[in-house]
């Protein structure tokens, strides 16, 4: 559990030097790490603990940190080895409408499932986790489109902050990956879902 008036550094005494030095040997550890992951980790910290950088204690980190990230990707530039891409490679439009068509070629349960999760993240842009926690009060027809609310998000943990909803529209060029025939199929075969937990959610 985590306890704030135990603080595991003295943030008084944390300047950006210690900051750069410890994302540039992690780095050097894991090539795969980003500088923005890095970043991400102290912001979470500092807003764990209750500390509050000053104004130029801000500055000076962002300016810094703007610095490395230009000095290492110059180097990098030169280097042959280095990796041009990051992160995993991106599903692509051709793959996805396979994968719908092959699931909706298939009359199990658990197909009819994963192409109902697959086409809502594809068209909602949202992560696994924000598809599964999907209710049936999230969503709502206005006009031509059915209307999602994703409550949580990566940079909004708590769902404090006011949700633009997402637009689903059908597509009836292309009903392999039509989101409104997707569940359509989905609620008629039943919902994979049985459990007392399950009762109001979506997918």
């Amino acid at each position: 559990m985590l306890q704030k008036q135990i603080n595991p550094i003295h943030f008084e005494k944390f300047t950006p030097v210690m900051f750069l030095d410890w994302v540039t040997h992690k780095v050097q550890q894991n090539p795969e790490l980003t500088f923005q992951t890095c970043s991400s980790y102290k912001m979470h910290m500092l807003k764990n603990y209750g500390v509050t950088l000053s104004i130029e204690a801000v500055k000076t980190f962002s300016s810094d940190f703007r610095g490395l990230k230009r000095t290492l990707n110059l180097s990098q530039s030169c280097n042959q080895d280095a990796k041009v891409t990051t992160g995993n490679v991106p599903l692509s439009y051709d793959l996805y409408s396979v994968f719908a068509k092959v699931m909706l070629q298939k009359p199990e349960r658990e197909y009819v499932w994963a192409r109902t999760f697959l086409i809502l993240a594809w068209n909602l842009m949202s992560r696994s986790r924000n598809v599964c926690t999907l209710l049936y009060n999230h969503m709502e027809f206005v006009g031509d489109a059915l209307r999602f609310y994703v409550i949580h998000a990566k940079n909004d943990q708590a769902g404090e902050k006011p949700r633009d909803p997402k637009h689903v529209y059908s597509n009836v060029c292309s009903p392999e990956v039509c989101p409104l025939l997707a569940l359509g199929i989905y609620f008629c075969l039943g919902r994979a879902g049985e459990g007392e937990g399950c009762r109001d959610v979506l997918v």
